[in-house]
């Protein structure tokens, strides 16, 4: 059998299916697969998070359930990077029963890999810090982030990392706790076929 690179995510959805459905391992992997296609009228259309966030347009907010006590603010904001990387893969994991989502029928994957590095480009921003908290809100809350989010721009893999290919860049309106925020996403295809969802950016709306 032909060997794929699979996540614990992947591997645990494919025994589900094997079980519930009877299905075998190689559908499943192929329902997994399938880069996003390239839109013509959005290819390099912003150049910047900072111009998506000016420009870009979203329907309507989605009102986010808090799922994370305020309490533990305080207790976040002195974890270490590391910290917050466990604790947001443990709220994924306790939010959601698999790790693939769909926008608009695409399959976009989150792995462990890619909770990390937006918690280390977050952490590690000035200006991304400050909403740890609500960053996190949006990590148990990320099908609905991902579902109603509108793709903005895309472009292609300039940092000459072999294994990407397409950049697709993602808008969506959120609230939490009467308050509004604009979040943006990116998501990776890669040579494989698979669509992951890498650092996402928020900012606070008046």
């Amino acid at each position: 059998m032909k060997e794929y690179n699979l996540n614990i995510f992947s591997v645990l959805k494919i025994a589900e299916e094997e079980i519930k459905y009877g299905a075998s391992a190689e559908n499943t992997i192929k329902w997994v697969k399938g880069n996003m296609p390239i839109d013509n009228k959005l290819f390099n259309k912003y150049n910047n998070v900072e111009l998506i966030f000016k420009q870009g347009t979203v329907k309507r907010a989605t009102r986010i359930t808090p799922r994370i006590s305020e309490t533990n603010l305080l207790k976040v904001k002195t974890m270490s990077e590391n910290e917050v990387y466990h604790l947001a893969v443990k709220i994924v994991k306790n939010n959601n029963d698999k790790n693939i989502f769909l926008n608009n029928k695409q399959r976009i994957i989150i792995s462990n890999g890619d909770i990390k590095e937006s918690i280390n480009k977050i952490y590690r921003s000035k200006f991304q810090r400050i909403y740890l908290l609500e960053h996190l809100e949006i990590f148990a809350n990320i099908k609905t982030v991902i579902k109603n989010a509108t793709l903005v721009s895309q472009s292609t893999e300039t940092k000459n990392r072999v294994d990407n290919t397409i950049w697709s860049y993602y808008l969506t309106s959120i609230i939490i706790n009467k308050t509004r925020y604009l979040v943006e996403f990116d998501v990776i295809s890669r040579k494989d076929g698979e669509n992951h969802y890498r650092v996402q950016r928020i900012q606070k709306k008046q």
